[in-house]
């Protein structure tokens, strides 16, 4: 990674739009685990495939000018607009650098986010009061995590050619209706979502709404059609997390 500090962030405290300091606290997390000795600089391994280096910012690899998050050892602080993306970096950067708590500031967007991708990971948050929304995203995400172990399901994530699906039905006759509803997900975003990273989204949270429901008996997620346009039928645990 480079080490050029030719550029430097905007100044700690400053808002990312170029408006007054202080007129809003920083996006940031800062370790509360009091650990003696000269801050870990440790990093997730996959940092440098979409992060570019610059002294102690951390550019985005796709869009050089922006700077994603400073690096402060004990803290880091991430600047707006901050992509899910950037926020669960933050996070398992501090839990490969064995955070055993964390304390966050900044908007509420931001807060939430951390407190979710943190407790995840079972790690305690201060500066966030959790909302019914985030016990049901994270009872979600546990399901989520729970059902790759299920063979059935770990089958139908599996199969991405026809042979493989027949094969899949097979063995799992339940199936034949997820790969059925998966189909119809797949027609209608190509029918009615022009974005092509919004179409991969919703297929894959439509994916993810049926290994849930194949792993916990449920009803399997469904498109069905109403008299003015298609809608979708999910769990009712929702989670918001749009990054996978």
């Amino acid at each position: 990674m480079s080490t050029d500090t030719t550029q430097s962030p905007p100044p700690a405290g400053s808002s990312p739009d170029g408006g007054a300091s202080g007129k809003r606290q920083l996006n940031e997390i800062r370790r509360v685990d009091h650990v003696e000795g000269k801050p870990d600089r440790t990093f997730p391994e996959y940092v440098p495939q979409h992060y570019h280096q610059d002294g102690n910012s951390f550019r985005s690899a796709y869009i050089p000018d922006k700077i994603e998050f400073v690096d402060r050892g004990n803290r880091m602080h991430a600047y707006r607009p901050v992509s899910r993306f950037t926020e669960r970096t933050l996070v398992e950067t501090a839990q490969a650098r064995g955070w055993k708590e964390l304390e966050v500031t900044g908007d509420d967007r931001f807060r939430q986010a951390i407190y979710i991708e943190a407790a995840s990971r079972g790690m305690p948050v201060r500066g966030h009061t959790p909302t019914e929304q985030d016990a049901d995203i994270l009872q979600r995400r546990a399901e989520r995590k729970a059902a790759e172990s299920n063979p059935m399901v770990q089958a139908y994530l599996e199969a991405e050619t026809n042979p493989q699906r027949n094969a899949a039905i097979k063995q799992y006759p339940q199936l034949k209706q997820a790969f059925a509803g998966e189909a119809a997900a797949k027609a209608f975003a190509d029918a009615n979502i022009d974005s092509k990273k919004a179409a991969a989204n919703f297929i894959n949270r439509f994916r993810d709404n049926t290994a849930i429901a194949l792993h916990t008996g449920r009803e399997l997620p469904k498109i069905q059609p109403s008299e003015e346009k298609h809608e979708v039928q999910e769990p009712k645990l929702k989670d918001q997390d749009r990054s996978r």
